[in-house]
């Protein structure tokens, strides 16, 4: 089971450029580039070659597969060229070891908080004899410098213990992993949250570290019921473990009769809801108009720093088709939305450098800078003109 994405979420680009599938499923046939000097570096029995180059001294444990993992990195082939870098995109990447190459898998275990390490990939450790795309040339050597900035643990699997965990009517069970400061949620609250999924089996199945996104959401619109009843029991803070019966559990996988399933949540906030900003398409002559055919209206310049690129920015938005349709808006959710411009569609990496902190404006982006010919379902149809005002509150 996956939980419906917001539609913010499909302006999101992909991230790391080759990091996130090895392609290497057949074997590779050449190892370490001859020409690349290898001194001062540590081998382990797989092939891969490190270099500490700088110690952290933040204090964590080295990660482990299953864990989720927030790094700054650049890459490059053994010549020199650089073909990859979060530092540029101004952004460090989020991901869970063991779902990136095998390089990465064990290099990254070696690591602690703080660390900035040097690596040399050889190919059956990276892309093998396919290479990836254009990027990444067949049975490529690869360099990465990796800064590890923070480690974030799967919760491991636990049965609830009888004697503590408490039963409710419809047969959800639960008990307190960690107690919350904060007040518990009722059914029309917007929360955001995190959460974990066991399977009958027992393994996990899915978790909101897997995707680096929590979950906002309003409590009665989720997607089963027993969620709902399950985050009116959980304190802003807290974290609270749940056995949910067969009959009130989701399908086990596709085609699998219902079995009992385990859930964490995590309560991370309760939001308040803002109004929604009133429609407004601008008639033509008084909309701007850049080279690039992005339509805009500047309601308040703001003050501060312009954005760049690639800038991280934090913003409020609200999202219409040109008939005055809502898709999307952050508004209704109580909270801003925050991205980097490097990662969003033409239209808002072009329109939100128009302004600066505080500034507000309306931006008419055709199809071609938004969503195009394929649109983005439901929501945007095809060749969809979209209309969007936009607050700008932070850049970082």
């Amino acid at each position: 089971m996956a939980f419906p994405r917001l539609p913010l979420l499909t302006l999101l680009a992909a991230g790391l450029v080759g990091c996130f599938d090895s392609g290497a499923a057949e074997p590779a046939v050449s190892g370490q580039d001859p020409a690349l000097d290898l001194e001062g570096y540590e081998a382990t029995p797989s092939g891969l070659r490190y270099k500490v180059l700088a110690e952290g001294e933040a204090e964590g444990p080295a990660p482990a597969l299953g864990d989720q993992v927030v790094v700054h990195y650049r890459g490059r082939l053994t010549d020199g060229t650089e073909f990859d870098s979060s530092y540029g995109r101004g952004e460090p990447a989020t991901f869970v070891l063991g779902r990136v190459i095998e390089g990465w898998n064990e290099g990254l275990q070696l690591m602690r908080p703080g660390d900035r390490f040097e690596f040399v990939i050889p190919p059956e450790l990276a892309y093998g004899i396919r290479g990836a795309g254009s990027v990444i040339p067949p049975n490529a050597t690869l360099v990465f410098e990796v800064e590890l900035l923070e480690v974030h643990r799967i919760l491991p699997f636990a049965e609830l213990d009888p004697e503590t965990a408490v039963g409710l009517d419809s047969g959800l069970r639960f008990e307190v992993v960690r107690d919350g400061e904060g007040p518990r949620p009722g059914p029309e609250d917007i929360v955001k949250f995190g959460y974990f999924w066991w399977g009958g089996d027992r393994k996990l199945r899915d978790c909101s570290q897997y995707s680096g996104q929590k979950i906002t959401m309003k409590v009665s619109d989720l997607p089963f019921d027993f969620m709902a009843e399950a985050l009116q029991q959980v304190p802003v803070g807290g974290l609270v473990r749940f056995e949910v019966p067969a009959e009130l559990s989701g399908r086990d996988g596709a085609g699998k009769e219902r079995q009992t399933t385990w859930w964490a949540f995590e309560l991370e906030k309760i939001l308040k809801p803002l109004p929604v900003p009133e429609f407004l398409l601008p008639a033509e002559e008084q909309r701007s108009r850049t080279d690039s055919g992005l339509e805009y209206v500047l309601l308040a310049p703001g003050q501060g720093e312009d954005p760049g690129p690639s800038s991280q920015v934090t913003v409020h938005y609200a999202g219409w088709l040109a008939d005055g349709t809502l898709f999307d808006n952050s508004y209704e959710r109580g909270e801003p939305a925050s991205f980097s411009l490097g990662r969003v569609i033409p239209g808002w990496t072009e329109g939100l450098q128009l302004l600066k902190p505080g500034g507000r404006a309306i931006l008419v982006i055709p199809p071609e800078l938004g969503y195009g010919a394929q649109g983005s379902p439901p929501a945007i149809p095809p060749n969809a003109t979209l209309v969007f005002q936009i607050e700008l509150l932070a850049v970082e």
